[in-house]
């Protein structure tokens, strides 16, 4: 939020002794930048940033960064697309989960995950090697959310608080309830019988 009488968009700095970075009689929300040779680069709430990199470039100068990296809709957006879908992005770390069954969810970017270390659940085959697995923290039924943030310990297997789908720690399907009442053909070839992955 900016101070009472501040310009959307105006920089101040202390290096600037909190003077305007915007010279007088500048359109509010609008700035120089020397990667631009010196052209006006407006930025306002109603602005667009998709389809204009310079815009964005500008965002973050030497000794200063807009406001519009913290509250625009549109920046965060971008973000979202360009870095966290698109990196490696650290979750935790291996020391966080010591014991199979052991559980870390967190949020990265605007998606809820979980790290678990994975436990033998159900024949699953690799008798729960004690690998790592980081998983949607979302049940693939309905997408509601499996454990709450924070630490815990799930056992061999999460259960879906709504209609009690069972994942194994590995994200894959374990169980549901009622089986009998779908159609096993269908029910294989649906995206919520891949699992939490």
């Amino acid at each position: 939020m900016s101070p009472p009488g501040r310009p959307k968009g105006e920089f101040r700095s202390a290096q600037h002794g909190g003077t305007p970075v915007s010279p007088p009689g500048r359109p509010k929300g609008e700035f120089r930048s020397a990667q631009h040779g010196g052209t006006p680069v407006s930025r306002s709430s109603s602005a667009t940033y998709r389809d204009h990199p310079q815009a964005v470039q500008a965002l973050v100068r030497n000794a200063e960064v807009h406001r519009d990296c913290y509250i625009s809709d549109e920046v965060f957006a971008l973000e979202m697309e360009h870095l966290y879908a698109n990196t490696w992005v650290y979750v935790g770390h291996a020391s966080q989960v010591p014991k199979a069954g052991d559980y870390y969810a967190t949020t990265v970017g605007d998606q809820p995950v979980v790290m678990v270390r994975h436990a033998a659940a159900g024949g699953d085959g690799d008798g729960g090697n004690g690998s790592i697995h980081v998983l949607h923290n979302r049940c693939a039924h309905k997408g509601v959310q499996l454990v709450p943030e924070g630490c815990g310990h799930t056992g061999s297997f999460f259960r879906c608080p709504y209609h009690a789908w069972t994942y194994r720690t590995d994200g894959s399907l374990l169980n549901i309830p009622l089986r009998q009442g779908y159609d096993a053909d269908v029910l294989k070839q649906c995206e919520a019988h891949q699992g939490s992955n």
